[in-house]
């Protein structure tokens, strides 16, 4: 297992030493950032992002030419909406894009191959993009509220996906838990986030269901326990959703300007996998700034992170696995790293 992750008080003092350095800053992808994710490994730091044209970045921030920290390969056609590191074998990543194609790229070769075309007449258009480690399953939102799941571990995948309709509008986000492989989370347009039995998936039999007063852009698991959810709204709140599965559900609302109006990626409220009760956030205030939230209490703010070379609104922001790392996005392609 993965043990305990780091407590809040220690998470607190991870987070008071971070900083951004100037050659942690760089344009990454030529256009608006839509996806960003970091790389596992501990000894070479590398994170990716997707750009609205299609383009997916890497960022290497130590390595030692300057020239050379930065390589872009053209992927996709359109926004791409998701990037995934595969745990198990991460020099592969997965990317998603409203080109509705699925795509497996190696890291190290700097090769992309199709895990996916999705036929838009056939399913929609693809809105969102996870990855189910433990079944080696791409799992697809689309824009009709259908979802598919595709088997990843042939290239492209064989068979019929499994293809079902479960949302009444977009399906913007769709995580499986992270200790429970029965577990899929979705949030959609439709103002709700469910749950679902893998097994048992039918559109009127998902276990839990949390309303909300606009559309729902993402919902992510805490990374540990896989115990709670946070979801992120057009109604200007981040929710801290609980009991999951079976039990009472319980819902902590955090008033949050999420209004990022239509030259900024929307928000994604994400947990840091280090930390089991912690989440970090794009921020609209000035100075510039992300958040950093606990899901105890109310859901309490740990941090404003902030600094001198952080001047802008980095809407997605993702976090390093194991070490101390947090990179953000913003809208002209730039991504500023945390460390």
């Amino acid at each position: 297992g993965k043990g305990k992750g780091v407590e809040l008080k220690e998470y607190r003092d991870m987070l008071n030493s971070l900083s951004v350095a100037e050659k942690d800053v760089a344009k990454v992808v030529p256009n608006r950032i839509f996806s960003i994710a970091v790389h596992p490994s501990e000894s070479h730091l590398l994170v990716a992002a997707g750009d609205k044209w299609g383009n997916v970045g890497f960022f290497e921030p130590d390595h030692a030419q300057d020239d050379t920290c930065v390589t872009v390969m053209d992927v996709h056609t359109r926004p791409v909406s998701s990037l995934i590191f595969d745990k198990m074998s991460p020099h592969r990543l997965f990317s998603g894009a409203y080109d509705s194609f699925v795509r497996m790229l190696d890291v190290q070769q700097r090769k992309a191959v199709a895990v996916w075309d999705c036929d838009e007449d056939e399913y929609g258009m693809l809105c969102s993009t996870g990855y189910d480690h433990f079944r080696h399953q791409v799992m697809c939102g689309h824009a009709d509220g259908s979802i598919s799941l595709i088997d990843a571990r042939s290239h492209p995948a064989r068979g019929r996906p499994k293809h079902l309709h479960l949302h009444g509008g977009k399906v913007r986000s769709i995580q499986v838990s992270p200790v429970d492989p029965n577990l899929i989370a979705t949030a959609s347009h439709d103002c709700t986030v469910r749950v679902w039995d893998a097994r048992k998936l039918t559109a009127t039999n998902y276990l839990n269901e949390w309303r909300h007063g606009k559309g729902v852009n993402f919902v992510d698991w805490s990374p540990i326990t896989g115990s709670c959810l946070v979801s992120t709204s057009t109604d200007d709140t981040l929710r801290v959703l609980g009991g999951i599965g079976g039990g009472k559900v319980t819902e902590s609302v955090i008033r949050h300007d999420n209004q990022t109006g239509r030259w900024l990626t929307p928000f994604r409220a994400v947990f840091d996998p280090k930390c089991d009760s912690a989440f970090v956030v794009g921020s609209m205030r000035n100075p510039r700034e992300i958040e950093v939230f606990s899901t105890a209490g109310k859901g309490e703010r740990l941090k404003r992170l902030s600094h001198d070379n952080f001047s802008t609104i980095t809407s997605l922001n993702a976090c390093h696995p194991t070490i101390n790392v947090i990179a953000g996005g913003n809208s002209s392609g730039k991504v500023f790293v945390w460390r």
